[in-house]
């Protein structure tokens, strides 16, 4: 377990000692508690109570607002209630692609199809084709595919928006919602929808690497992405013109004025 300390740097989390030497196989956040919650090859815990199973079984976890866990592992899932059972599930039809909670409900995306669990089954919600990741505002689900990005209804899976494939990479490994924003990632970069156009982030000047694996978000707004290679941050910082102007002024005299080091040849 790793945490970043002072914002600009990534340590070893020594602040929980008997986790210290723990590597977890999946970490999850509760929503709305905002508990974290880690699954191992052996259990799953939190600083408030935990649950044992057999090792190696699972390997991805979720936990909703209402204490229901699930435990995704690659030939069965289960469900818990906080620390009890409740029942073994059956895996969706289709290879994992993620797995998501929002509003309490639990949700299995693969490459055809994103399900819905209920009552024990899973209900299939909508049907696409090289469907790669998704995420949600308020009652609408944004689907990424390898060509573009649309949305449709949460409730009924009616169609909103058609599929947009005029962005700055149409294949898109993720996205994130943060407040009313949506953040793309992709195998070369990520972009920012506005109102009315893209704005893209690539490079070096953003990246130690362009392929964007994962992206989330903090209390503050601050957004990060997760390369094949690193962990990169993209901070949102109010200030006044005043003090914007005053340091592009420092950045300048402390890196891009040379006197003293290139001389003037005529």
């Amino acid at each position: 377990m790793y945490r970043d300390y002072n914002e600009n740097e990534i340590s070893k989390d020594m602040f929980y000692r008997l986790l210290a030497t723990k590597n977890p196989v999946d970490i999850s956040v509760q929503e709305e508690t905002g508990y974290l919650y880690y699954l191992y090859a052996d259990e799953f815990l939190t600083n408030a109570h935990a649950g044992t199973f057999p090792d190696g079984k699972y390997r991805k976890i979720l936990v909703n607002k209402e204490d229901q866990v699930l435990l995704i592992g690659d030939k069965e899932v289960a469900l818990y209630q906080r620390t009890k059972k409740v029942e073994d599930l059956k895996l969706p039809k289709g290879d994992l692609i993620e797995a998501y909670v929002f509003n309490g409900q639990l949700y299995y995306l693969t490459s055809e199809a994103i399900y819905t669990l209920e009552n024990g089954d899973w209900n299939k919600l909508h049907s696409g084709q090289n469907l790669t990741a998704i995420t949600f505002i308020q009652n609408e689900i944004f689907i990424g595919t390898s060509d573009g990005y649309y949305s449709i209804n949460l409730l009924n899976s009616a169609v909103i928006s058609e599929k947009n494939n005029k962005l700055p990479v149409p294949n898109i490994t993720m996205i994130q919602q943060v407040g009313s924003r949506l953040w793309f990632g992709s195998d070369t970069g990520a972009f920012l929808r506005e109102s009315k156009k893209f704005r893209y982030f690539v490079g070096r000047r953003w990246w130690d690497n362009n392929n964007v694996i994962d992206i989330t978000s903090d209390a503050k707004g601050d957004i990060y992405f997760l390369t094949s290679t690193g962990l990169n941050k993209v901070k949102y910082i109010n200030q006044t013109l005043a003090q914007k102007t005053a340091k592009i002024q420092d950045d300048i005299r402390k890196y891009h004025m040379r006197f003293g080091w290139v001389n003037e040849i005529r």
